[in-house]
């Protein structure tokens, strides 16, 4: 997955696995319309049209919505569909804000009051657009310190995605017959074969043990020096396992 334009970075920044389900469809609405090949389209809400923003399937935008009628059925850690669960979270966000979430334009007002898309009028033309950059969300929206620390591994992860995948490949091409495979390389060698800087290779490496826990690397690469040997063994039983886990739940990685 190559970077994410600035006005679509919805992903790094958090909010896609915050937003509930109308304010999906009104995030890729706006950018959207800005990104019309005639030439950002303009108009208030109601002008726009509520299939613009994918909300007419459930009443259009001031029908209260119902995440159990309308939402998708896919369960969050086996308890509740992940839609309800993120109607009900962004209920009570709006709620410590004095706003209220009962509807598709109750939403899209939310997400213009903490800066993530914007209402502009010059010369009579009203437009709505994503803020660039896009915010946080974990500094926008009251988060419990668990998800705090998610969301901040998730960023570090994903920072480090591209020198992960060319390490992981680089041992994938050491790989025997045999059960693990054992190395000894320094960090300066390994980032000349895998064509990276040796602080995006540490990182890099330091990323792929963290991810599946069948790399194991001694001394850990984020506390080695350049030219110091490290000692690297990859359990491929492991690997196969995990990693292919991995790729199911997630079709990006």
């Amino acid at each position: 997955m190559g970077p994410l334009p600035d006005d679509f970075d919805i992903v790094s920044t958090g909010w896609i696995r915050f937003l509930p389900e109308p304010g999906v469809s009104a995030y890729l609405a706006i950018w959207g319309l800005n990104r019309h090949p005639d030439g950002p389209v303009t108009g208030d809400l109601d002008d726009l049209g509520a299939e613009a923003f994918d909300v007419a399937t459930y009443g259009g935008f001031d029908a209260v919505y119902d995440p159990a009628k309308h939402g998708d059925a896919v369960l969050e850690d086996d308890e509740e569909p992940l839609w309800t669960s993120r109607w009900s979270e962004f209920g009570e966000q709006a709620a410590k804000r004095g706003l209220p979430m009962r509807t598709a334009r109750d939403l899209i007002e939310f997400m213009r009051e903490v800066g993530l898309v914007e209402r502009l009028e010059l010369d009579g033309e009203i437009s709505w657009r994503p803020v660039v950059p896009v915010p946080l969300a974990e500094d926008i929206l009251e988060l419990d310190v668990e998800t705090r620390d998610r969301e901040a591994k998730i960023r570090w992860e994903e920072a480090f995605q591209r020198a992960n995948n060319r390490v992981t490949s680089w041992l994938v091409d050491q790989r025997t017959d045999a059960a693990t495979t054992d190395l000894t390389v320094t960090l300066t060698e390994l980032a000349g074969q895998v064509e990276l800087d040796v602080e995006e290779l540490r990182h890099g490496l330091a990323a792929a043990m963290n991810e599946a826990g069948d790399i194991a690397v001694t001394p850990h690469p984020e506390q080695a020096e350049p030219d110091q040997p490290l000692h690297i063994v990859v359990d491929w039983e492991l690997f196969d396992t995990k990693r292919i886990a991995i790729r199911l739940a997630d079709p990006e990685v």
